[in-house]
């Protein structure tokens, strides 16, 4: 598996149908490919997506398509909530950069 996930092992398929759904526009990878995901959860009726970004135009754009994603995989069961962190490299750029 290619992220952490905990939840019942019936929906983990959906979810992955939604990351596989959700793909860049300018590298034509979807979030499975990117290995964007670092985990999902599905507890106590949320599901949420912790993804690994770095900041860009597009960044907002993923997290709206796979917030529809896995609701509609999902099937509106779970409320949804996708988090972004960003990789190492790129939050250290952004703390070295002058202000």
């Amino acid at each position: 598996m290619l992220f952490a996930y905990e939840g019942p092992a019936g929906e983990l398929a959906p979810i992955r149908r939604a990351l596989a759904a959700v793909t860049d526009p300018l590298e034509g990878t979807h979030l499975l490919q990117r290995r964007a995901v670092r985990h999902a959860s599905l507890r106590d009726g949320r599901a949420r997506v912790v993804l690994e970004l770095a900041p860009g135009m597009l960044r907002q754009l993923l997290v709206e398509d796979l917030e529809a994603e896995l609701f509609d995989h999902l099937q509106g069961r779970w409320r949804i909530e996708v988090v972004v962190i960003e990789p190492p490299r790129a939050a250290a750029r952004r703390r070295a950069a002058p202000a």
